[in-house]
């Protein structure tokens, strides 16, 4: 009986977090659409913190493309990050790309 309701306990707690994660996603995806040009270089894609999009259980409620986390970032941010704007970033080659994207933990 006490190993039931250890069991039970451990399971409400993992889908209080995995709810309180998909709440969270979802009033990040609300502030982006309320400010879509927070990226400042007139994308329409929404922009998220680094640590949104190096939380896998966020970013995966944020519908983001998994290989193109990057370019969710703020352009200030992502000027800070890789040193470089976005498209000059888009220019480098893939390899160059993907190394930069580990390093952040972004690929």
């Amino acid at each position: 009986e006490e190993e039931a309701a250890a069991k039970a306990a451990e399971e409400a707690a993992k889908k209080a977090e995995e709810e309180r994660l998909a709440t969270e996603a979802q009033e990040a995806a609300k502030k982006a659409e309320d400010h879509p040009d927070a990226a400042g270089d007139g994308a329409d894609a929404p922009c998220f913190t680094l640590e949104q999009l190096t939380d896998k259980r966020l970013w995966q409620h944020l519908e983001v493309n998994a290989t193109e986390r990057e370019k969710y970032l703020a352009a200030p941010v992502f000027a800070e990050l890789f040193g470089m704007a976005k498209d000059d970033f888009a220019k480098l080659p893939k390899w160059k790309r993907d190394n930069l994207k580990k390093k952040h933990d972004l690929f």
